[in-house]
């Protein structure tokens, strides 16, 4: 993951920790790094799937999908098959290039938010 983008993971996981209330349980998803291929076999082999979204929430029986590139960035073909799968799934999944986005996603679903930021 390039420093740009681990920025943008970080701030919207600041993000994610000042706003949501502590109903919507979330997390980041950390498939993204660099790892050996010896690694990168024992985590396929465990079920690692590709093009997972870097976060990933829950509330209120629903879940919900984000993933995050910078602007300029282009999801790969694994993620574009990933997210299609999650949508079929019932997950509602969003792209976000800026931090901005996030919020309007979670606004547009619905998760309430303890403050607005």
């Amino acid at each position: 993951m390039k420093h740009a983008e681990r920025g943008l993971h970080i701030a919207i996981a600041d993000y994610l920790r000042l706003t949501l209330p502590p109903e919507v349980v979330w997390t980041h998803f950390p498939a993204g790094e660099k790892r050996s291929a010896v690694t990168g076999a024992l985590l396929k082999r465990m079920g690692l799937k590709a093009g997972v979204t870097d976060f990933l929430l829950w509330w209120d029986g629903r879940s919900y999908a984000i993933e995050v590139k910078v602007p300029g960035g282009h999801i790969s073909a694994a993620q574009n098959e990933m997210h299609q799968r999650l949508v079929r799934a019932g997950v509602q999944v969003c792209i976000a290039y800026r931090l901005e986005a996030v919020s309007s996603f979670l606004e547009s679903v619905g998760i309430p938010l303890k403050v607005k930021v």
